[in-house]
């Protein structure tokens, strides 16, 4: 029923069409993160008005010009708490104004009622980010290749700041070094949305998302001497770190 997560395009009668002959070309995302707390407490009219909604927004969602990225439950749990019953949705769009005019547009009006009476979410846009050179989309280490990596996950980190001199330390390191390009990753959204679009978005609360080649990769990153011993240390005490590992979302 959910992306990243991320937002729309252009009138409903035009749709990507138009967003294609425009300027509309740095891609923006979309973020989820909900779902339903208490599905005990959900009445048969709300559960009929779910199905409708999972049913019928994957195909506005596409008239907008959005791609699905992630959707789904998390995998795995890598950090602090992460109910189950919560989903992450990512999504890419040609680029904000696509995102947002979904968001707003009547046909998405039509059913976000369907779900607003049993779930909780926080969703947000975020703007395009310049992507850092050092990025291979490969998991790579000392020049090479590193076993069979064709499975791409999506690791989701959320951060409610406590020291933001610390966060911004920790961030201005580790990006520096360049170690989690060394792995493969590929940043995708990062820092404070570009419009925040439903929930409670406290000021302190951060989200970044990162694709990485394969959950060995990442997982050899988070194991790395290099980033316990010089760069983990620096966010002690920085904030409350939740971090999840989401599949890729296969296109249908």
């Amino acid at each position: 029923m959910l992306k990243h997560l991320i937002v729309a395009t252009l009138v409903l009668t035009t749709g990507p069409a138009l967003a294609a002959s425009s300027t509309c070309d740095a891609p923006a995302h979309m973020l989820i993160m909900g779902g339903t707390p208490d599905s005990l407490t959900l009445t048969d009219e709300m559960k009929a008005g779910l199905r409708t909604y999972a049913a019928e927004v994957p195909g506005i969602v596409a008239n907008f010009g959005g791609v699905f990225k992630a959707r789904g439950r998390a995998n795995a749990v890598i950090e602090g708490d992460w109910p189950a019953w919560k989903n992450i949705v990512v999504s890419e769009w040609p680029c904000l104004d696509a995102g947002h005019k979904f968001w707003t547009s009547d046909a998405y009006a039509k059913i976000h009622g369907l779900r607003t009476q049993a779930t909780d979410y926080r969703i947000a846009l975020y703007p395009p980010l310049k992507q850092d050179p050092r990025a291979t989309g490969v998991w790579t280490a000392a020049g090479g290749p590193q076993g069979q990596c064709d499975a791409p996950i999506y690791l989701l980190v959320t951060v409610d700041v406590t020291n933001p001199e610390k966060i911004a330390a920790y961030r201005k390191a580790l990006t520096d070094s360049g170690l989690q390009y060394a792995y493969g990753a590929v940043d995708v959204l990062q820092g404070a949305p570009a419009e925040i679009l439903e929930g409670d978005w406290p000021k302190n609360f951060n989200a970044k998302v990162t694709r990485w080649p394969c959950r060995e990769a990442f997982e050899a990153f988070f194991a790395s001497a290099d980033y316990n011993t010089k760069y983990k240390p620096l966010r002690q005490d920085a904030g409350v770190f939740t971090a999840i590992i989401a599949a890729e979302y296969k296109q249908k």
